[in-house]
């Protein structure tokens, strides 16, 4: 014969037995997914070795480079996954009868990161056509709606032809909905040419709060007006204004072409004269001196150095 308040004394055992089982096997779980390894837990690094996959990647998706390859064909979709060219060249053959946006990719979008990539080759837009705006070596423009945007190590050694905001890097950049575009550690050597105005060497038009730092230029620049070196044309809006900071260019030309009210800020750049005008402890540590004769003699970043230029 067993009591009511007997029962209940053995209820609350068998309950407290089974928050003990639950709890161990919780804690197994945990030590289970402890052990494994980190790179389960990150995206799927896919490997891109042609053209024809470059062209079929999903625009959110996360890539990486494993040879040299030719683009002929900007990447159509709005990208905004992440893109590492590992250190390889891509050769742009792009040649354009009529087209707004035209680099390696159309048009970055919120989200995208593109680095380690070089780019040489030619991309050309017909300057007589009615389309024939924001072209860039990595991408001709950005929509930042859905989210920041950053080009790092990136080195543009193409010649980029089009009509206004013509590029090294980026064509142009603008800064939506609270998120804007960083550009760091990037070079351009590649001729650039506007057959209207606002080319950069690192961006054509660059506007509201986006940030351009740890750049250089070492090519000509041409514009039948608002052409510099880093950039063609700047503008902000209100209190959010583009930054450059710690950039250089080289030739008779200004960090930036037309700097309009209200203006970018403007850190630590120069204007180089010749090799020695500036030695890289002024530009900032992301700059090393050009002991191998990578750049004519002129400062370059760290990460030429160590790969080799």
């Amino acid at each position: 014969f067993r009591s009511a308040g007997t029962d209940v004394f053995f209820m609350q055992k068998e309950e407290e037995k089974m928050k003990k089982r639950v709890i161990s096997l919780l804690l197994a779980l945990v030590l289970a997914l402890g052990l494994l390894p980190t790179a389960a837990w990150a995206a799927e690094v896919k490997e891109i070795s042609t053209p024809e996959q470059f062209a079929r990647m999903d625009a959110d998706g996360n890539y990486i480079l494993t040879k040299n390859i030719t683009v002929s064909t900007p990447y159509a979709k709005d990208f905004s996954g992440t893109f590492d060219g590992n250190g390889h060249t891509i050769t742009l053959d792009i040649s354009s009868n009529g087209a707004n946006y035209v680099g390696l990719f159309k048009k970055l979008a919120g989200g995208a990161a593109i680095k380690n990539v070089i780019t040489t080759g030619f991309v050309t837009v017909d300057t007589t056509a009615n389309n024939r705006n924001h072209v860039g070596g990595i991408a001709g423009s950005v929509n930042t709606y859905n989210g920041n945007i950053i080009i790092e190590k990136c080195w543009n050694k193409a010649q980029i032809e089009g009509g206004q905001a013509i590029g090294g890097i980026l064509g142009s950049c603008s800064y939506t909905n609270g998120h804007g575009v960083t550009i760091k550690e990037c070079i351009n050597t590649g001729k650039i040419t506007s057959k209207a105005t606002k080319a950069g060497g690192i961006a054509g038009s660059v506007s509201d709060e986006n940030t351009i730092q740890n750049c250089y230029n070492c090519a000509e620049i041409k514009a039948d007006r608002d052409k510099g070196g880093i950039v063609g044309f700047a503008q902000g809006k209100n209190n959010l204004v583009p930054k450059l900071k710690n950039c250089y260019t080289t030739g008779n030309i200004e960090v930036i072409g037309r700097n309009k009210n209200p203006k970018a800020t403007i850190d630590n750049c120069y204007v180089l004269i010749s090799a020695t005008d500036k030695n890289a402890n002024q530009l900032g540590d992301a700059f090393v001196p050009d002991t191998g004769n990578i750049n004519n003699g002129y400062p370059i970043l760290s990460w030429q150095k160590t790969s080799g230029g």
